[in-house]
C-alpha cells in the first residue's frame, strides 16, 4: 500500500489530491538518485523521550521516519503513509499513543491523513467519557452528590475490558465518519490502522489492515521478535472464511483474468516468518467482478469492501511490559515487504538510538524493494526503545511474557500452492521476473 505522512508532508510531496507526474532524476540502472531519495524522508531530527505508567514506570525513547515511495507509472504519487504521536494522551499525564496508518487506493492519503487525526481523537474521546462516567456510578453507589462532578484527577483508571471497547468504539466512529465525509471519496480507497497506546501501566494494541507492531524481548541470550500484530489478509482462514460469509470471493488477480486455476489453496498464515516471493496475492472480490481486489479483510474506508466483509473492527491485544521488553516497531508494510520481523528487530538492536534506527530500517528495507520490484512502496516506521523495571516472570498471565511461548505458532501454515522463501533462500523472485498483469480498478496505486 502507499500513505502519507501525518507529522510533516515530504518536500516532493503533491498538493493534497494532486499528483504531479513531473519525472524526478533517476540513476544509470533507472532507481532513484541519491538526492531524489533524501528529498522523499521526513524523520525525527532527535530523539524525543517520555515516560508511561505511574507505578510501573516505563520509559520511552522514540523516533519516525516516512520516506516516499516511487511508481514509475504515477511519479508524482504523493506520500499515502500518515503517523501520528500523542503525548498526555487523553488528558492524562503518563498516557500516550503512537499510531501508523497506510492508504491505499487513489484517495488513500486522503483517507490516512483523516484517519490519524481521528482515531486519537475519537479513543481519547471515548476514554475520557468512561472514566467520567465510573467516577458519576462510584458516587452514586456512595449516595453522594454527582453536582460537579467533572473533575478528571478523580477520575478512576480504566480495566482492560473497558479500555479495548473505547478503541473498539473509537475505530467504528472514525470509519463511519470517513463515510459520511463530503470530499473524501473511499469507494475504493481507505488506510490501515495500527496503533500502541498506553493506560495504567498497560500497552494495548489495536490493528486494522496489514501494518504492523513488533516488539522486541529478551529472551534466552536472544533479541526476540514477538508480533503484537496479525496481518488481515486473505492469507488467513479464518479471515478468508469470514469475509466469504458476507458475500466475497476470493482469488488472484491471475485467477480472474484466467491465467491460474480457481482454488482456495491458500493455507493459513500470518507474514513476518518468511517472505511471501508471490507477486499475486489472493484478494477480496464481489462476485462475478472485478472489483474491488484489495488485498487486506480490514481496513479503515472502502465502502464497497464493507458490503462484502471488509471491516474496520480492530483486532486489539492487551498486555503489560516488563524488563526484558526493549524495542517496539511500528511500520507500514512497505517495511515489511521483503524484511521479516526477526530482521527489523534485529537491525534495531544494532542501532545506538531509535533515530539511527529509523534510518537503517528504512534503508534495509530499501534496498530490498529496488532489488525485487520496479516500484518502491511508501516505508514509514516508529522506533521506540522501551525501558521497564517489572521483573519478568516466565509466562507470566497479562504480561508480554505469556507471548513468548506462542511466537513458534503464530505464523501458521503457508500455502503449498504459492512460492514462498525463508530469507536464507535465494531463489524468490528478482525485478522483472514477474507476470505482467492488466490491473483492474486502479490496483497499481493500492499494490500491497
Amino acid at each position: 500500500m502507499g500513505c502519507r505522512s501525518s507529522k510533516a508532508a515530504s518536500p516532493a510531496d503533491s498538493k493534497k489530491g494532486k499528483f504531479d507526474n513531473t519525472r524526478p532524476k533517476l540513476d544509470d540502472e533507472g532507481h532513484l538518485a541519491p538526492e531524489e531519495v533524501r528529498k522523499r524522508i521526513t524523520v525525527s531530527k532527535s530523539v524525543s523521550t517520555t515516560t508511561v505508567g505511574e507505578e510501573e514506570k516505563t520509559k520511552i525513547k522514540y523516533a519516525y521516519l516516512t520516506q516516499r515511495g516511487y511508481y514509475d507509472s504515477t511519479p508524482g504519487k504523493p506520500n499515502q503513509d500518515a503517523h501520528s504521536i500523542t503525548l498526555k494522551f487523553g488528558g492524562e499525564e503518563t498516557d500516550a499513543m503512537f499510531g501508523v496508518y497506510d492508504g491505499h487506493g487513489e484517495s488513500g492519503h486522503e483517507c490516512s491523513g483523516f484517519t490519524e487525526k481521528d482515531i486519537p481523537r475519537s479513543v481519547a474521546k471515548y476514554i475520557r467519557q468512561k472514566r467520567s462516567q465510573n467516577y458519576i456510578s462510584g458516587l452514586k453507589a456512595e449516595g453522594k452528590s454527582t453536582k460537579g462532578a467533572y473533575k478528571p484527577e478523580l477520575w478512576p483508571d480504566l480495566d482492560v475490558k473497558q479500555y479495548e471497547e473505547c478503541c473498539r468504539k473509537a475505530f467504528e466512529e472514525t470509519n463511519k465518519a470517513l463515510y459520511d465525509d463530503k470530499v473524501i471519496d473511499d469507494k475504493l480507497s481507505g488506510t490501515t490502522a495500527v496503533t500502541v497506546s498506553f493506560h495504567k501501566g498497560r500497552m494495548t494494541v489495536c490493528n486494522v489492515g496489514d501494518s504492523r507492531v513488533l516488539l522486541g524481548k529478551f529472551n534466552e541470550d536472544a533479541m526476540l521478535s514477538i508480533p503484537l500484530s496479525k496481518d488481515q489478509t486473505p492469507y488467513r482462514k479464518d479471515e478468508r472464511e469470514r469475509v466469504e460469509a458476507e458475500g466475497a470471493e476470493i482469488k488472484s488477480i491471475d485467477q480472474l483474468q484466467g491465467r491460474e486455476e480457481m482454488h482456495d489453496n491458500w493455507g493459513d498464515m500470518v507474514h513476518g516468518e518468511i517472505v511471501n516471493t508471490s507477486r499475486d496475492p489472493p484478494r477480496v472480490w464481489v462476485k462475478g467482478n472485478d472489483f474491488p481486489g484489495t488485498a487486506f479483510t480490514r481496513s479503515i474506508g472502502d465502502a464497497v469492501a464493507a458490503n462484502i466483509g471488509v471491516t474496520a473492527e480492530p483486532e486489539i491485544v492487551t498486555r503489560s511490559l516488563t524488563e526484558k521488553d526493549k524495542y517496539l516497531v511500528i511500520a507500514s508494510d512497505g517495511v515489511f515487504e521483503f524484511l521479516t520481523n526477526q530482521e527489523v528487530i534485529s537491525i534495531v538492536d544494532e542501532s545506538d538510538d531509535p533515530v539511527k534506527a529509523c534510518e537503517k530500517v528504512r534503508e534495509a528495507a530499501y534496498l530490498q524493494w529496488i532489488e525485487h520490484e520496479d516500484r518502491v512502496d511508501d516505508i514509514t516506521v516508529i522506533v521506540c526503545f522501551l525501558d521497564n523495571s517489572t521483573a519478568a516472570e516466565p509466562n507470566a498471565d497479562g504480561t508480554t511474557e505469556d507471548l513468548v511461548p506462542e511466537v513458534g505458532s503464530f505464523y501458521g501454515t503457508p500455502t503449498k500452492e504459492r512460492e514462498l522463501i525463508s530469507k536464507g533462500d535465494d531463489s524468490g523472485d528478482k525485478k522483472g521476473d514477474k507476470k505482467d498483469s492488466v490491473l483492474p480498478c486502479g490496483l497499481d496505486l493500492c499494490l500491497g
